[in-house]
């Protein structure tokens, strides 16, 4: 089985002041079934992730760490 992940779920792993910041957190560092989501998901929380967090919070630092 795997578990699909929205803009939401990629934006309040980004964001620590969100809410579910740290369930989501924790759900997509701990899952151990496959995690899906699309281009367009990725592109919309990367434009709000850069819209309202700035550049330093760019989505591919939050999914890939620093050297990612």
């Amino acid at each position: 089985m795997a578990l699909i992940v929205d803009a939401s779920a990629l934006y309040a792993q980004a964001d620590a002041d969100e809410p579910c910041h740290d369930a989501v957190a924790r759900i997509l560092t701990t899952e151990r079934q496959a995690l899906i989501t699309s281009e367009l998901a990725m592109a919309e929380a990367d434009f709000l992730i850069l819209r309202r967090l700035g550049l330093d919070a760019e989505l591919g630092r939050e999914l890939c760490g620093p050297s990612g």
